[in-house]
């Protein structure tokens, strides 16, 4: 078979894959509306990879296949990715998985990856924003109704532990944001998630700032995983903490939520506040 006809005859695969940058086998599978079988679905994607469309790889080397497209897959489709970065793809396909599973949620608008507001092909999200918007530059962004108001909600992952001043820095950018309505950070663990609280909690005492920490309070989101960070369902594993009280966030994902406040000295207490929403 001619290379291009492979290509184009496989197009809903490549285009999926083009606008999540990595999945699983699993997840792709079900990106997809052709009736294929995940076994018929794999034999293409070998087939692919053999002419190099895409590149095959495992995950924590168990028999979980992840899949990427490849800079001549990109090439072809002139897609507003220039490449796919190998060495982030387990953060990648934290985001990818997490995107899919949030854009199932009814109160989910829009899930939008850096590729797609970042690029001349897509009109940049924070055109009318000033260079402080523009620098955060998060993970992705959503889109979620409350109360018939769409709020901007910053996704930001942390799955490895990284300079807590640098995290702080952001996390003031975020405060003085108003494109942003809130940023959820995803961390790996409970232990990196406290790590980080701990630090940022000791800058803002260094600081003596209040409004940062009254900012802080007002848009700041933690979650973690709690079953050894799962890339199969990441919300069904994963638990809440909230900074906030100045928004009911009843059903902001379509589950009821239990906000708590981070800035109290004593430890929140933990809240499993997001469940399967089938």
């Amino acid at each position: 078979m001619n290379k291009d006809i492979l290509l184009w005859s496989n197009i809903e695969i490549i285009n999926a894959l083009d606008k999540w940058g990595v999945l699983t086998l699993r997840s792709l599978h079900k990106q997809l509306t052709s009736n294929i079988s995940i076994h018929g679905l794999r034999r293409k994607i070998h087939r692919l990879a053999i002419e190099e469309f895409v590149y095959i790889s495992r995950l924590d080397n168990k028999n979980e296949m992840i899949i990427l497209p490849t800079k001549k897959t990109l090439n072809h489709l002139k897609s507003p990715r220039s490449s796919i970065d190998e060495s982030m793809v387990y953060h990648n396909l934290f985001i990818s998985i997490l995107g899919i599973e949030l854009m199932n949620r009814e109160n989910v608008h829009y899930y939008k990856l850096p590729h797609e507001y970042q690029t001349s092909r897509v009109p940049n999200a924070f055109s009318s924003t000033n260079s402080l918007e523009l620098s955060l530059s998060p993970d992705a962004y959503l889109g979620i109704s409350h109360n018939d108001k769409i709020f901007k909600v910053a996704i930001e992952v942390e799955l490895t532990q990284k300079s807590s001043d640098r995290v702080y820095e952001k996390f003031i950018q975020y405060k003085e944001s108003t494109y942003f309505d809130y940023v959820i950070y995803f961390f790996k663990s409970k232990s990196i998630l406290n790590s980080y609280r701990r630090r940022i909690q000791e800058l803002i005492m260094e600081n003596k700032s209040e409004t940062s920490q009254k900012g802080l309070n007002g848009k700041i989101i933690f979650l973690y995983s709690s079953q050894n960070h799962q890339y199969g369902s990441i919300l069904a594993n994963s638990t809440m903490e909230c900074a906030t009280k100045e928004l009911s966030i009843e059903k902001f994902f379509g589950e009821e939520i239990v906000v708590l406040d981070l800035s109290k000295k004593k430890e929140p207490m933990e809240a499993t506040c997001i469940t399967n929403h089938n």
